[in-house]
């Protein structure tokens, strides 16, 4: 009904906010050609996924929301991350870089510390598994569980661009 289309725009919304933001610091903080393709290709591939998601998601069942969250949460860390880790390269001071990177995590309530403990590839890769499972798990007998064979091969393929 209204409160469900109401709640996918509402989740679309947030998650392609977050595309545009992360194009803008792409376009201000970021001078190298190979990069800002792989960051078009970023934010193409999450674009992709986030219609995927918001028609395929089932926002009337229990596990809608916490699902939402989890997969915004999840899902904006890996953009910002990646969109940080490029920007800190060059900075000298290693801990302020740290530091950086470890609040992209914590300010999503994640685990600073072990993700800033991992190279940055590994990093992103552990969150696109758990993301992956989030929504297996899901898809089995949860709020996507409406999502085809066909919407999921292409979700986890745009999803493997993003990240």
């Amino acid at each position: 009904g209204t409160n469900s289309t109401n709640q996918m725009i509402g989740f679309s919304g947030r998650l392609l906010t977050f595309v545009l933001s992360a194009y803008l610091i792409q376009i201000v903080t970021v001078y190298f050609k190979a990069v800002r393709g792989k960051a078009r290709g970023m934010m193409y591939g999450l674009s992709k996924a986030v219609d995927i998601l918001s028609v395929a998601l089932d926002y009337d069942h229990s596990s809608s929301e916490a699902c939402r969250l989890d997969l915004e949460r999840a899902l904006s860390a890996i953009g910002h991350y990646a969109l940080v880790v490029v920007s800190t390269i060059n900075i000298p001071q290693k801990a302020e870089a740290k530091e950086i990177r470890r609040e992209v995590f914590e300010s999503r309530k994640f685990d600073g510390d072990y993700f800033v403990s991992l190279p940055p590839k590994q990093a992103l890769h552990v969150l696109r598994l758990a993301v992956l499972q989030a929504i297996e798990c899901e898809r089995a007998k949860g709020c996507l569980a409406k999502l085809t064979n066909e919407q999921h091969v292409a979700l986890v393929s745009y999803l493997n661009d993003y990240c």
